[in-house]
């Protein structure tokens, strides 16, 4: 194949890519809309990534959008760990650890919309993996064959 030849295949699928990314929102790709089936409760789900510019907007704008009908937000953190961020310096707190988590929480609280802390206790999660890399540790000096019963990600089950 000649250089020109896979130049233009590769601009061809980059513009292919570039025009379908325009054309498909990320709003849409980014929340998921569903009802939960037991509760019969209807649930916004907001893909995110932590301290992401565009995350934060989002995350604000959809529970703005979603305000009137919403009875509370969820989000990823146990209270010990929300407590702290909450506790840390106005400016700290206010520029450098402000993320989705905490523009989720100040859209809330301006429709008076309770907060629901939703993630594992920390505390449980460092044990869990103290537990686990102390183990993994013992069966390595023992040169033992058995395999773990637990997988990594026991770490980060609920209880």
């Amino acid at each position: 194949m000649q250089p020109s030849y896979l130049a233009g295949c590769l601009l061809l699928i980059l513009f292919t890519f570039v025009t379908s990314y325009r054309l498909t929102s990320p709003r849409t790709a980014q929340v998921l809309e569903f009802i939960e089936p037991k509760s019969k409760t209807k649930v916004v789900l907001i893909g995110s990534m932590h301290y992401n510019p565009h995350s934060i907007r989002l995350t604000k704008e959809t529970v703005e959008e979603y305000a009137p009908s919403l009875h509370s937000v969820m989000i990823e953190s146990c209270k010990q760990r929300w407590n702290k961020s909450e506790n840390s310096n106005g400016i700290l707190r206010d520029y450098l650890l402000y993320n989705e988590m905490r523009a989720a929480a100040d859209a809330a609280a301006a429709f008076n919309i309770s907060l629901v802390l939703a993630d594992q206790d920390i505390n449980v999660t460092s044990a869990r993996l103290k537990d686990f890399f102390s183990s993994e540790k013992d069966m390595n000096s023992r040169n033992s064959t058995s395999r773990r019963k637990e997988p990594f990600f026991y770490c980060f089950r609920s209880s």
